[in-house]
């Protein structure tokens, strides 16, 4: 299983993500190399931002409600936007995966 790792990096003020794998097989159990989701974190702390793909770092929209982002996103011409929460700054998120 390949879980993705999110990680704010409150001195470059972007938030970054990795994944890493619990299946030893596929890589080893090594982690693999971490990418940068959006930079200027600090505008967006606690809100949910919209890209055009995991690599791509430009916000498209952002704000509180993750459906109206993802709409706002679509109507920004963007055909499958990539929703994902910012958390914010020293409060701690647990997410998990079911």
């Amino acid at each position: 299983m390949v879980s993705p790792i999110f990680l704010l990096d409150q001195d470059h003020g972007v938030l970054k993500y990795k994944f890493h794998s619990t299946t030893i097989r596929k890589t080893q159990g090594k982690e693999m190399d971490t990418n940068i989701l959006v930079k200027d974190i600090e505008k967006y702390e606690g809100k949910y931002v919209a890209t055009k793909t995991f690599l791509d770092k430009d916000v498209i929209c952002s704000g509180d409600d993750p459906v109206k982002v993802y709409n706002e996103a679509q109507n920004k011409g963007s055909d499958d936007p990539v929703i994902f929460y910012v958390p914010k700054r020293d409060v701690v998120h647990i997410y998990s995966c079911l």
